[in-house]
């Protein structure tokens, strides 16, 4: 273990490393698989994480876990894009003349400021 740590960005954080110690190391947060090693190793208590570069408690690890999925999030923002893109066009198709007018307001004030 300590012949890892040197190479490491860990390497500040050597004092901690007394004893047994087990660190888990990945590129992407695999907080699934690390919670089912720990609940098969009851021995192993968990301390903290360092994830995406930010240091977490114990507790803000298991805040992080119950946070929903990156896909799932964009799937999410995708619908609701998707849901608002008939009330635009919608709204575009009402009231043309008042766009229009907006709209060459708009340009008479870049050409003033401008």
């Amino acid at each position: 273990m300590r012949s890892y740590l040197p190479d490491s960005p860990y390497i500040n954080m050597g004092p901690l490393f007394i004893g047994q110690t087990v660190i888990f190391v990945s590129k992407e947060p695999k907080l699934k698989q690390m919670f089912l090693s720990l609940r098969t190793s009851p021995q192993v208590v968990l301390l903290g994480a360092r994830i995406w570069k930010t240091l977490l408690s114990r507790q803000g690890v298991l805040n992080y876990a119950k946070l929903s999925s990156v896909t799932l999030v964009q799937g999410e923002l995708v619908r609701g894009l998707t849901m608002m893109t008939p009330q635009t066009a919608s709204m575009l198709q009402r009231h043309p003349t008042h766009l229009s007018l907006l709209l060459q307001q708009k340009s008479k004030c870049t050409n003033l400021l401008g």
